[in-house]
């Protein structure tokens, strides 16, 4: 990774003011410490935070911002916050507190002879454990040693990962040393490889640069000097928790080029936009989000998937979406077949000799179920919580593979996608296996593909799936059913604004006689966040993949009951 000029500032967001008067002497601090161009502006947030471009503080206050907006430009100096690390992080709150700490305090150990005493001493006493080396490192620390970390203290400010990846073309040079193809981290930058250019407005505030008057300013604001004592510098007050995102989200691509994680497609793509619900306002933002649908990027190593045969779960798959099947020309049966005996009458007029087998009967024999399986692809299932064992996503991957597996080897209509995204202008749906295709090697090779990198935006997953399953699956009966963890969370997507869109996605889906399912897989969502999200939709947390079996039959039968009394106007559920 390395860091390239930055190009023409965006826009500041509503409520943001600019940096040319108020901010200026901290802009000066922050592209001094950052080594590139990056400005300071005030906003209505809480804690501050950057996107790479800017740092954005508590428009209050800015004189009491100095302490954030230094941690803030350390991170950017320091590779803390590069694509491939920020989709580590993923959406998980806590690991990103932990995370923080450690790099503050790595911040300290590096810089700390450019940082204000004061300052240094407070950052090191965040964390009394070894430093980390990298920024790689910390995020492994912050996953494997939860109790041994604390979360980072409101004045260090907070990381916005949708925030920071919206802006990763225009802030990072992204290579294939950073982040490859499918979102996921290839070589995290050490620090060290920050550290061999110094920046010329940073030499200024050493000893041999002499006595300017800009290095004057840098050391008033920062409080450093070689001699003088500097109790007398500011700190940074601590500021009030607010986790609540910018309501205007940014989309994706606009300074040309994918997004980071985008994939080659083998087949053509094919793009859909659909709303979102504003809980807040209670009214929909009209085409707001666009999914894409692709095939998985190729990997250099392309083997199909193989699980072995589950005899079990077949059997309680064949149990769902079963109808009445007419069987004609039978021995006995409930009524005559009319085709039938006309050929008995036939055969007798020319003397052959034929099985009176004149009657039909309906038999709970057909299937008439399409299934829809969403596999979460998003940067958060990629990580492993059993010291080493396998990661949540291979675990989600393989429950996946059984259940289309199975609902195929029945003879359902099933599909298989993956799904993540890069804010509402970049979500995608990764084509592992379409209604109409077998579930076969060539299959299993894409399902191999999928690697987990990005958000997850997923009302719109939710929207685009059943739109699917209405078009395309041709039956009566149709199932969504979602493999991941519950937690929506994208650029500008989080809290209770993505739950209140979840929510009304899935009664969206029910309402057109979608019946909807979830399964996780050892998953961290708290308990208040999936009952918000999935309301009364069906949901089973697994700790294995073959824990599917005893499980699956009672849940889809909910789903499909839900759905069919939709269908039905009643109301309430029956039996499908």
């Amino acid at each position: 990774m390395s860091v390239v000029p930055a190009p023409a500032l965006t826009e500041p967001e509503p409520g943001e003011r600019s940096s040319t008067n108020a901010y200026g002497n901290l802009t000066l601090l922050a592209a001094a410490l950052a080594g590139r161009r990056v400005v300071v502006s005030g906003g209505p947030v809480d804690l501050a935070y950057t996107d790479g471009l800017r740092i954005v503080v508590p428009e209050h206050d800015p004189e009491a911002a100095v302490d954030p907006v230094v941690v803030q430009a350390c991170l950017l100096r320091l590779g803390s916050l590069t694509p491939g690390i920020v989709v580590r992080l993923g959406t998980r709150p806590d690991l990103r507190a932990r995370y923080l700490t450690l790099e503050a305090a790595r911040a300290a150990e590096v810089l700390g002879d450019r940082l204000p005493r004061r300052l240094t001493q407070r950052l090191r006493a965040l964390h009394d454990g070894p430093t980390t080396g990298s920024p790689r490192e910390s995020v492994d620390r912050a996953r494997k040693h939860r109790r041994a970390v604390a979360r980072a203290p409101e004045w260090l400010g907070t990381i916005r990962p949708g925030t920071l990846l919206a802006h990763a073309r225009g802030t990072w040079e992204t290579s294939p040393g950073d982040v490859r193809d499918d979102g996921r981290p290839a070589e995290d930058v050490d620090a060290s490889d920050e550290d061999g250019e110094e920046s010329s407005v940073f030499a200024g505030l050493g000893g041999e640069g002499g006595d300017t008057a800009l290095s004057r300013l840098l050391r008033s604001l920062l409080g450093t000097s070689t001699g003088r004592d500097d109790t007398a510098a500011r700190g940074g007050e601590e500021l009030p928790v607010g986790r609540r995102a910018p309501r205007r989200a940014r989309e994706l691509g606009r300074s040309g080029g994918r997004p980071v994680g985008a994939t080659t497609e083998s087949s053509p793509p094919s793009t859909h936009r659909y709303p979102e619900w504003d809980g807040d306002v209670g009214r929909y933002r009209r085409d707001w989000c666009t999914v894409t649908e692709h095939d998985p990027a190729p990997v250099e190593h392309d083997t199909a998937l193989e699980y072995p045969r589950d005899e079990r779960l077949l059997r309680e798959i064949a149990r769902l979406g079963v109808v009445p099947e007419r069987h004609r020309r039978l021995p006995d049966g409930d009524t005559l077949d009319v085709t039938a005996l006309i050929d008995l009458a036939i055969d007798r007029r020319t003397g052959t000799s034929t099985e009176n087998r004149v009657y039909e009967t309906r038999r709970p024999t057909g299937h008439d179920l399409g299934v829809l399986v969403l596999l979460d692809a998003s940067g958060s299932t990629g990580e492993s919580d059993h010291g080493g064992g396998p990661s949540v996503f291979e675990a989600q991957r393989e429950v996946a593979a059984r259940l289309t597996s199975a609902f195929t080897e029945v003879g359902d209509r099933a599909a298989c996608y993956g799904f993540r995204s890069w804010g509402r202008g970049a979500s995608q749906f990764l084509r592992v296996k379409d209604f109409h295709a077998p579930f076969d090697r060539a299959a299993r090779r894409r399902l191999a593909r999928l690697e987990p990198g990005g958000f997850t935006r997923l009302g719109a997953g939710v929207r685009h799936g059943s739109r699917l399953l209405a078009t395309a699956a041709g039956t009566v009966n149709t199932l969504l059913v979602v493999v991941g963890d519950g937690l929506p969370y994208d650029d500008g997507y989080e809290d209770r604004y993505a739950r209140d869109d979840c929510r009304r996605a899935f009664r969206e889906a029910v309402a057109v006689g979608v019946g909807c399912a979830c399964v996780s897989v050892r998953s961290s969502t708290r308990p208040d966040v999936i009952d918000h999200v999935w309301g009364h939709v069906a949901h089973r947390e697994l700790e294995r993949p073959d824990q599917l079996v005893g499980h699956v039959t009672a849940m889809f039968r909910q789903a499909l009951r839900e759905a069919a009394a939709s269908r039905h106007g009643t109301g309430g559920p029956s039996r499908p």
